[in-house]
């Protein structure tokens, strides 16, 4: 794991190993872990502006990527979850 600029906030790539996956799926796979959305808000904020060594960042990280998928993951479940009155048990 690695430290992203913001204290609280890490990374993680990890890659395909014997083929194991389905084609669809890239080799690498990177995750962001963030402690909530506006903490991602303000790594945005940041980058948004294009300018200077972000923009060479930018441009070669661009330069490495071809077919990249994105997704938006959050913990299951969430703390605020209340358990026991699902209305889907009642049908089984």
């Amino acid at each position: 794991t690695y430290t992203l600029p913001t204290p609280t906030s890490t990374f993680r790539i990890t890659r395909c190993k014997l083929g194991l996956a389905p084609k669809e799926l890239p080799e690498f796979h990177i995750m962001l872990e963030v402690e909530d959305m506006a903490q991602l808000e303000a790594a945005f904020q940041r980058v948004t502006s294009r300018a200077g060594v972000v923009e060479d960042l930018h441009h070669h990280v661009n330069e490495l990527v071809s077919d990249a998928m994105f997704a938006l993951y959050r913990d299951f479940p969430d703390q605020v979850r209340e358990t026991g009155g699902e209305k889907f048990l009642e049908e089984f």
